[in-house]
């Protein structure tokens, strides 16, 4: 998990360091859960449902409403 968090570091797209982030939080969640540490594993799940918000947030909805604003033009 540490290593694909600073691996994602180093991206230059931002696209490309939330979708790196993705996966940091569950490794990090099976390493609070496997040594018990419940308020670790309700920051791992803070964190991971931040990131996949700024996911949908920032790569999926602009996508979308691109798509619906191009379908809309065309029809024009």
């Amino acid at each position: 998990g540490v290593m694909i968090g600073t691996a994602s570091m180093w991206q230059k797209k931002p696209q490309h360091m939330r979708w790196m982030f993705a996966f940091v939080p569950p490794f990090w969640f099976a390493y609070n859960a496997l040594n018990g540490s419940y308020p670790g594993m309700l920051g791992d799940t803070i964190a991971f449902v931040s990131v996949v918000s700024g996911i949908v947030r920032f790569d999926v909805l602009p996508k979308i409403k691109n798509k619906a604003s191009s379908q809309v033009t065309s029809e024009v």
